[in-house]
């Protein structure tokens, strides 16, 4: 795969390339430390999850298998707050709602938890959910990031 890649993407020459041993990871799973993933209106509520490739449907995930455990806690806790207080995802389509993104940061050095929602416009809700947001095991702060172009989504 590594070798698809540079031929596909880097414009190397690869016979000028030496290759060593590929060494894996002891663990694959909950490693990562960012997750920023677009949140999506269902008959259920707001969902988070990743685009099929060259797409805009979006494929929920909550619970993602490579986000470090205590990211996916904090990101159902998020959906269920930001549903809880009616904030809906952004549709392109019709133009209308709040939530664009849900992105959250773990600190490999003292495991604080950042959450930012990044958003259309500013909503009286928000301002309770990051509130209660706040008070979830972990999180240090909330921020709101203001991103209303409508070509700048999906």
């Amino acid at each position: 795969m590594l070798i698809q890649t540079i031929d596909r993407y880097s414009g190397l020459d690869r016979s000028k390339v030496k290759f060593n041993d590929i060494v894996g990871m002891n663990n694959p799973r909950y490693y990562r430390h960012k997750s920023q993933m677009p949140v999506r209106n269902t008959k259920f509520g707001i969902t988070t999850g990743l685009y099929k490739p060259n797409s805009n449907d979006l494929v929920p995930i909550i619970d993602c298998p490579v986000h470090a455990e205590n990211i996916n806690i904090v990101n159902r806790k998020v959906i269920e707050i930001c549903d809880k207080h009616e904030i809906h995802a952004f549709d392109s389509k019709t133009m209308r709602g709040l939530l664009r993104y849900i992105v959250i940061r773990e600190s490999h050095f003292n495991g604080e938890i950042q959450v930012t929602l990044v958003i259309t416009i500013f909503n009286k809700a928000l301002h309770k959910a990051a509130n209660e947001i706040l008070r979830i095991s972990g999180v240090e702060s909330v921020g709101i990031s203001k991103n209303r172009d409508a070509s700048n989504v999906e």
